[in-house]
């Protein structure tokens, strides 16, 4: 490449191509990525021949040659002629946007289904259908941003005079190419590489098809329904540009962007300007996230609802298993269960919340609200969102595995898991090993915090000098010594081998 680069930069100084002129001290022949070149040349015959007879020079001298077969060249804002005449020259190929190039999609509707056409086929390349079913929702939701993140979005073009799109080839009326939509019209047009310019009448003021033999009747009323849907071209406006729906002067600004903003019906999904941006960014599984995103839109399975959507299957009456006292709905299971409220108490306690949410969506609202950059902020959002999804899974628990734990040893594991999903943060670290200390023995039920008691102090529970660690740097408050009942209790049921009392 390096040979190559000197090469054009020996003709840009004989004046033999000339590049564009970004600035007036600046003119741009060539840019150089790795093992790839971009090479600016200025439309001219001459300079488009010197620049050939340079790449013919480079790959005599090098070994590398240029596969014409597989080269294509796509116009933009480029006449068709003169296009037409550089492709020839070239002995290669003259495309058409839309079209893809090293599997990105070049051109062409977001609106239209057949713009996602590209994305579909890649995913059914990566999984096939089975392996698609078997993955985690958070597998998912990764496989689905992996395809879509490079994506081209807010595509809209409007035809002028059509002289730069085929009628039949181009995906110019929303859907998809017309050769797709109406093969039996294509297979009779004399004129099947043809432009939308070519195909307009503006005597008539109507389309001319171009066809062999006179229309049948069902081919006529076929082609009267594709011609109402085409959008009809304006002679002597130019080739094809983007426009802005969203102003009647079809030119973009920020005030029309504001405008439909704020004119967006509130919805469980934009309830909140940081909903999406605190769910996605904390720190903890794809798959509770996910949970709490079908919270939100209220698309949890509960027994209220499959009861609405399968009457037939679910005969059981829509009983709450965690209490055995209600009906389960959303709501119920996840605020007003007293199973749950126990839980919620010994959160608002710890992290002195004094917000009592009535329903589900005004909950995720309020721990979505806190700054999770602040350190009580992300404990809170943490604590929260990992009780809501420990009380499902505790639901689903007693329905199909016919196991249960009480409140006090669930609320031991949304303790563990809030320190161990914060615990990438080194400020929030003393939550982390708080939450081990209080859950590395079974022997802490009693009372707050745990200690074993009766051995020697290399036997004693790691867990218990962490949390007088952090109680002598003033982490952690209100560390209670174990009841002297509870050392006798302890005393007497552990062994006397290498203890003493």
């Amino acid at each position: 490449m390096d040979y190559l680069s000197r090469l054009l930069n020996n003709l840009a100084d004989k004046r033999k191509i000339n590049g564009v002129n970004f600035s007036p001290n600046l003119n741009l022949t060539h840019i150089l990525f790795a093992d790839d070149i971009l090479i600016f040349v200025e439309d001219r015959d001459d300079y488009v021949s010197n620049l050939k007879m340079i790449l013919h020079l480079f790959e005599s001298a090098s070994g590398l040659n240029i596969n014409l077969s597989k080269s294509t060249i796509f116009p933009i804002n480029v006449p068709t002629d003169p296009a037409k005449s550089i492709a020839d020259s070239w002995g290669i190929s003259k495309g058409h946007l839309p079209t893809s190039y090293l599997g990105m999609p070049l051109g062409g509707k977001p609106s239209s289904s057949n713009f996602w056409d590209n994305v579909l086929q890649k995913i059914q390349k990566k999984l096939s259908s089975w392996k698609y079913s078997q993955l985690s929702k958070g597998g998912r939701i990764t496989l689905i941003n992996s395809t879509l993140e490079s994506l081209p979005i807010y595509q809209i073009w409007k035809v002028n005079d059509g002289e730069d799109i085929s009628f039949w080839l181009d995906n110019w009326n929303g859907n998809a190419p017309l050769s797709l939509v109406v093969p039996r019209l294509f297979a009779l047009s004399t004129n099947k590489k043809g432009s939308v310019k070519d195909f307009w009448n503006p005597s008539s003021n109507d389309w001319h098809l171009h066809i062999n033999r006179p229309l049948r009747d069902h081919e006529k009323n076929l082609w009267h329904n594709i011609k109402a849907s085409l959008p009809t071209p304006l002679p002597n406006r130019g080739l094809p540009k983007p426009l802005w729906k969203l102003n009647s002067n079809n030119i973009f600004d920020t005030a029309s962007v504001k405008k439909i903003l704020s004119e967006a019906p509130v919805s469980p999904a934009n309830f909140h300007p940081n909903l999406y941006k605190t769910l996605w960014k904390v720190e903890f599984p794809k798959k509770c996230k996910f949970f709490i995103w079908t919270l939100i839109h209220g698309c949890i399975n509960t027994a209220d609802r499959l009861q609405k959507r399968l009457p037939n299957w679910a005969l059981s009456p829509n009983w709450c298993y965690m209490c055995n006292k209600s009906q389960e709905d959303i709501n119920h299971l996840f605020i007003h269960c007293p199973y749950s409220q126990q839980l919620w108490s010994k959160a608002k306690a710890l992290l002195k919340w004094n917000r009592t949410p009535t329903d589900v969506q005004s909950l995720v609202q309020n721990i979505c609200s806190l700054n999770i950059r602040n350190q009580k902020g992300l404990i809170t959002f943490n604590t929260s969102a990992i009780l809501l999804w420990k009380i499902w899974l505790e639901r689903n628990n007693r329905i199909f595995k016919q196991q249960g734990k009480d409140s006090q040893d669930l609320w031991e594991d949304i303790l563990a898991q809030t320190g161990l999903f914060s615990c990438p943060f080194i400020r929030f670290l003393w939550i982390s090993l708080l939450s081990f200390g209080e859950s590395w023995h079974n022997n802490h039920h009693a009372f707050e915090y745990s200690a074993r008691v009766g051995i020697e102090w290399w036997e004693v529970d790691i867990g218990w000098y962490v949390i007088l660690f952090l109680q002598a740097i003033g982490l952690a408050t209100d560390v209670k010594q174990p009841s002297q009942a509870h050392k006798q209790r302890l005393s007497m049921d552990k062994p006397n081998e290498g203890c003493q009392e």
